[in-house]
């Protein structure tokens, strides 16, 4: 009983809350303006939505397919986040969480990737560890936390790499973890894929509906599926906040982006 009060007073400040945020974090931006020059439309910001403009189909205009470019930058963001003083201004107050975010979704996408390749490996392969043992016994969930339990004790990439080759994976597949922390395989890339599809969906039922994000993950990454749900969840909620706050200066942005692309299209069809 006390824990439904407690959610019912949570919910009854939340929208309170959310305004006094948002007016926080714009006067941050504002103040940063002050302090470096930078000019209403941010560089890196604005860089940062010309990438994934880049990926639109057809002629960009206002509205959804603003929206389309915004979620695919945010996707990419947490996908291949860039280094710290590259992260666009307008998510200055979340690069720590963005970093925390992108690294948990890497993490989450090795340990489905390794139980996918273990699943196609013998028990009798030279230099399998006990990763694919469990794996072939019918012991799936003990496989996965036994790589899950690696992917989160490892203090850096090559700490990761030394852990799951040593204690879980085997010699045997020792290049095909060093391609995986390096997101290089092949499986890797497939299961990012779902990754992503599943985040713009977030994304997109997030804007249409409100409420809690849920997120939905594929089939492929069952063994991971519960966690990498709250991550994304985690994710759209970053996403949703940060479109409400700097709303305004996105707009801006795309606007001088696309009149800037039809700019050089009509001057290379004069040329």
């Amino acid at each position: 009983m006390l824990g439904d009060f407690a959610r019912a007073r949570r919910a009854a400040v939340l929208p309170d809350l959310a305004k006094v945020i948002v007016a926080l974090e714009r006067k941050h931006l504002m103040s940063r303006f002050t302090q470096t020059q930078t000019q209403a439309v941010l560089p890196i910001t604005k860089q940062w939505l010309a990438a994934a403009m880049e990926s639109a189909i057809g002629p960009v205009t206002r509205g959804a397919i603003y929206r389309h470019v915004f979620d695919t930058a945010m996707i990419q963001l947490v996908l291949n986040p860039p280094d710290h003083h590259d992260v666009p201004e307008t998510l200055h107050l979340d690069a720590a969480r963005v970093t925390y975010l992108s690294e948990h979704v890497h993490r989450l996408l090795l340990a489905a990737t390794l139980m996918t390749h273990a699943k196609s490996r013998s028990p009798t392969d030279i230099g399998s560890g006990p990763l694919v043992a469990l794996v072939h016994a019918g012991h799936t969930r003990d496989a996965t936390d036994l790589v899950l339990a690696q992917v989160r004790e490892a203090r850096s990439r090559k700490h990761l790499v030394d852990l799951l080759v040593t204690q879980a994976t085997g010699l045997g597949m020792s290049r095909i973890v060093a391609k995986c922390v390096c997101k290089a395989d092949p499986v890797y890339k497939v299961l990012a894929r779902r990754v992503e599809a599943d985040l713009r969906a977030g994304l997109m039922m997030a804007e249409d509906k409100g409420g809690k994000p849920n997120v939905s993950v594929c089939k492929a990454l069952d063994m991971v599926g519960h966690r990498m749900s709250k991550v994304l969840g985690k994710v759209v909620a970053m996403a949703r906040l940060n479109r409400v706050v700097y709303a305004e200066w996105y707009d801006r942005a795309l606007d001088e982006v696309v009149s800037e692309s039809e700019t050089r299209r009509q001057t290379e069809t004069e040329e």
